[in-house]
């Protein structure tokens, strides 16, 4: 029987791995600015880099940002998307916006991985029907 202090140690480890290669990986992001919930949807602007997302946040002409992303690392790639990304506060800086919004992105990437990363080691012999 197996420690299963044991295997949490090894799942951390293997996510904590996940998260390096997420670091790693190729991103492409299209932004785009979504009005608050009292206009319509089909105002949603796309924009062509995080800065002029971000100062379309900051200043209130957006009430949130929608990140589309995709990513490849090595042989694996994926999508993914952020909705309803906000400010804490309107004082923010990019900076900040930029590390929270990478910081997101990492993990959905990371969470990809660990997944493959598990299902990889899922049984693969013959079955057999009794």
């Amino acid at each position: 029987m197996r420690n299963n202090s044991t295997l949490a140690g090894t799942d951390n480890q293997r996510m904590d791995l996940c998260v390096d290669f997420a670091r790693m990986a190729k991103v492409d992001c299209t932004f785009a600015a979504v009005p608050s919930t009292k206009t319509s949807h089909a105002d949603t602007q796309l924009t062509s880099s995080l800065s002029e997302a971000f100062d379309l946040l900051r200043d209130g002409l957006a009430g949130s940002l929608s990140i589309v992303f995709e990513w490849r690392f090595g042989s694996q790639s994926g999508s993914g998307a952020i909705r309803d990304f906000t400010l804490p506060y309107t004082t923010v800086t990019e900076h900040y916006a930029r590390q929270a919004i990478d910081n997101l992105i990492i993990k959905k990437i990371a969470d990809a991985l660990y997944e493959d990363w598990k299902r990889e080691e899922e049984y693969q012999g013959p079955l057999h029907l009794v």
